[in-house]
């Protein structure tokens, strides 16, 4: 027997309840619309990779690595370790180097799921959508991520959309800077791609002339070029190596202040990869982070092909959903109550029929359902009868002689 207090939903699993299934739709709906605007096609990878994609190509840090579901895969006497997919963007790279690699551009798009252990109930599969640019040159291929991510954000309606910038190579020009071993550099930067700066201070302690940088960098952030080329005049003396990353976001900012597209500059929109060697960038929206990506040049290399430029990012629909406001697409729906004979029943069936016909969202109950805002209960035997027609929104009742009044009432509510 099972324990009363023991769930039966595995921890980090999360249930989507039919609210919240219409607001996925629609974020999907509005992405994938974006997406074939912007030319790119849609393509789907199998939800179980083999564990050396990961761990061989070195792209994902440690701590990430060591939260992946992995488990042996049988094949008769002997096996290959799989995983379930921890990320997106190295099976979509694998399927570029296997079914694409003769195109010297791919833009590809997808919605699929990735699995990762976290501690207690946090999320730990966590549903992406997401873009992957391989084959354009920089910074068109940044630029346009960041200006089709915006877009899908606005469309949603979900709030003012923040964009901060960042490049991992100014973080590893300082940290080079400090004087750490190649080693002690891995080390501190796979920190701070999660997040954990407790190093920062020691850095300061380390190389007092990297005070002011590593401020600027964590501490603080700006916008526009000419913070840019502030940040530059500060950490470049210091920094040489920084000069081309710092470059790089400038030549992004020029494009971005011309579009009318505002952002921010600081270090925190790395994110949590190893494979980011160009400029990356966050998606927030109230404070809440809601996506991000970033260039990876050296990705294609790493997995076995040979280098080219690429760019991707992805929307976090766990983050998303919540924000979304409450659809209004069942308000148009109709219960049509029917008790009784087979008569009864036949009538209510094919009155639900001729009203779907006409692009009503309709089911038929024995009793009173809350599935929608009308209810309507047919009084004769025929179809095209007399109908009582109930709005439960108006607490209001209506009378209708036809089926086509039913419509026209219906339609007439729908755009008051």
């Amino acid at each position: 027997m099972r324990e009363v207090d023991r769930p039966l939903r595995s921890p980090g699993m999360r249930d989507l309840l039919p609210d919240a299934m219409i607001r996925f739709r629609r974020l999907k709906q509005v992405f994938r619309d974006a997406c074939h605007a912007w030319g790119y096609n849609e393509i789907r990878t199998p939800t179980i990779e083999y564990l050396h994609l990961f761990t061989e190509s070195g792209a994902l840090p440690a701590q990430m690595l060591n939260r992946v579901y992995s488990f042996l895969d049988w094949d008769g006497w002997s096996g290959e370790r799989v995983v379930l997919r921890p990320d997106a963007t190295i099976p979509t790279v694998r399927l570029y180097l296997e079914q694409m690699s003769e195109q010297s551009l791919a833009k590809l798009f997808y919605v699929q799921n990735v699995f990762r252990y976290m501690e207690s109930d946090q999320p730990r599969e966590m549903w992406q959508c997401g873009v992957e640019l391989i084959g354009d040159s920089q910074p068109v291929g940044d630029i346009e991520l960041v200006l089709l991510m915006r877009q899908v954000l606005e469309s949603l309606s979900l709030g003012p959309v923040q964009i901060q910038l960042s490049h991992p190579g100014v973080i590893r020009a300082i940290l080079s800077r400090a004087g750490l071993s190649p080693q002690e550099q891995e080390q501190v930067y796979e920190k701070i791609l999660v997040g954990d700066l407790s190093d920062i201070t020691s850095l300061e302690d380390r190389a007092p002339e990297l005070s002011i940088s590593l401020r600027l960098l964590f501490g603080l952030d700006g916008s526009g070029q000419h913070y840019l080329t502030n940040l530059q005049s500060v950490i470049a003396p210091v920094a040489n190596e920084a000069s081309g990353p710092l470059t790089e976001l400038m030549a992004i900012a020029k494009v971005l202040d011309e579009m009318g597209c505002s952002y921010r500059v600081g270090a925190g929109a790395v994110g949590p990869f190893e494979y980011y060697t160009g400029p990356a960038f966050q998606f927030e929206i109230g404070g809440i982070k809601v996506g991000g990506g970033g260039r990876y040049d050296h990705l294609i290399e790493m997995v076995g092909g040979k280098r080219m430029p690429a760019t991707g990012c992805a929307l976090n629909a766990e983050a998303i959903l919540p924000l979304m406001r409450d659809e209004v697409l069942q308000d148009a729906a109709i219960t049509i109550v029917t008790t009784g004979s087979a008569d009864e029943i036949t009538t209510a069936l094919r009155t639900a029929q001729a009203l779907r016909e006409a692009g009503m969202i309709v089911s038929v109950a024995s009793t009173s359902s809350a599935n929608g805002r009308w209810e309507l209960r047919p009084l004769s035997s025929e179809t095209g009868g007399a109908f009582l027609l109930r709005d439960t929104y108006e607490m209001s009742e209506h009378d209708c002689r036809t089926l086509g009044a039913v419509i026209s009432l219906i339609k007439g509510q729908e755009l008051d």
